[in-house]
């Protein structure tokens, strides 16, 4: 089984909007619907575990569809990832695969949603990744690095169920899920998603305003 988490319980403090950032208007619908839309489009998915905030759980009830269910969020991130793990294991024993998106990273589609479910035939962990394109500098001390050594990494993730269940953990100094492993997985960079844009800003929306009315035309 194949499960797709999406995790949607932020405030988007640094936004500066009434609501949360999710809920924003993008192109005349919520920015979180494309990524609902793009996990229900995928074949490959078979249930959408959405992590939400209670006060917005009437919004996603409105979708009405038997795949998503809903689970309270965190107070923060890893404790969202954790809610709905908790809420897999509950549920679905045979969960094999599992994808995490982002509500606020609304140009995924279901064909790279399939990408990292495959990927993971081959790899322990897949897992979002840009590569360094400017210098890197280390400000508090003069050394030259090597940018191909690093790659900036983001949502989506994407793991074996099993794995990630037994080796998170909520106390882990690392945002990064990956580095809560007791082993070294073996992590596919994923790279293809070039327009993988995280709304954090209100420039942000303006730019994904552009780029999904572009997409619109094509």
């Amino acid at each position: 089984m194949n499960i797709a988490v999406i995790l949607s319980g932020g405030v988007g403090k640094r936004f500066g909007a009434k609501i949360p950032k999710q809920y924003l208007d993008l192109c005349g619908r919520p920015v979180i619907n494309y990524v609902i839309d793009a996990a229900l489009s995928s074949k490959i998915i078979d249930e959408i575990v959405l992590v939400i905030d209670d006060c917005y759980s009437e919004y996603v009830e409105k979708i009405n569809n038997p795949k998503i269910h809903i689970v309270p969020n965190g107070k923060e991130r890893v404790y969202s990832v954790l809610n709905a793990l908790n809420y897999i294991n509950d549920n679905y024993k045979n969960c094999d695969k599992l994808l995490i998106l982002q509500a606020v990273s609304p140009f995924i589609t279901s064909n790279m949603i399939n990408d990292y479910f495959n990927l993971l035939d081959k790899y322990d962990v897949v897992t979002t990744a840009q590569k360094c394109t400017g210098e890197i500098f280390n400000v508090k001390k003069y050394k030259k690095i090597n940018r191909n050594d690093y790659y900036f990494c983001q949502s989506p993730e994407a793991f074996h169920f099993k794995d990630l269940y037994t080796n998170i953990k909520v106390k882990s100094k690392y945002s990064e899920l990956i580095y809560h492993y007791s082993f070294e997985p073996k992590v596919c960079f994923y790279t293809e998603f070039v327009d993988n844009i995280k709304l954090t800003t209100k420039e942000d929306l303006e730019y994904c305003e552009f780029l999904m009315s572009k997409r619109a035309k094509h």
